[in-house]
């Protein structure tokens, strides 16, 4: 008899609590239905980085092909997954997972499924409506690649959600083509 395959448990409740915190805080401030619409990928922060070792090969299994990006962003280590069973965040379904290092720094980075990143093309007219609902938008660009995105945090601990006018997908293909990415 075969296993059924299922999710690592604590990812799997991350994802869930994320996702209330994020509808409560949706909800509570009234953001636009469409800004939220196409959820891109979700980031994971890791404790340290045996925890991120761990995470990486229990989410191994549950990828496409057992295929995993791996890279360095920033002085730390991420991989990137595209899973075979993907997740409800905001109103749709995402398929794609980050598990990044946490910073040298310690207690500056928030442990557990920090955000989900939403792809939305004009991210400018994102931060207009955002504005208007009184919150704190945090604008960011890489100027290298062209890709822009900004941020709001939905609660105190430091989860937050990304809008982004690039998808992960596409950063991946040009990280790979130039050597700065490797499938493991």
């Amino acid at each position: 008899m075969r296993e059924i395959l299922l999710p690592p448990e604590d990812i799997n409740a991350d994802v869930s609590d994320y996702g209330q915190n994020l509808r409560s805080f949706a909800e509570t401030y009234d953001i636009p239905r469409g800004l939220l619409a196409e959820p891109d990928h979700m980031v994971i922060k890791s404790a340290d980085p045996v925890d991120f070792a761990d995470k990486a090969r229990a989410i191994r299994p549950w990828t496409e092909e057992e295929r995993i990006v791996f890279m360095e962003v920033n002085s730390r280590f991420l991989v990137a997954a595209e899973v075979i069973t993907p997740w409800a965040v905001g109103h749709n379904w995402v398929n794609w997972l980050e598990i990044m290092e946490p910073r040298q720094e310690v207690g500056r980075d928030f442990i557990g499924l920090e955000y989900a990143q939403f792809y939305y093309s004009d991210i400018d007219y994102a931060g207009i409506l955002l504005n208007s609902r009184n919150l704190e938008v945090e604008f960011y660009t890489d100027e290298g690649r062209n890709w822009r995105w900004l941020n709001v945090k939905i609660n105190q601990v430091g989860q937050e959600f990304r809008l982004s006018d690039t998808k992960l997908v596409e950063i991946i293909g040009v990280e790979l083509e130039d050597g700065t990415a490797r499938l493991i």
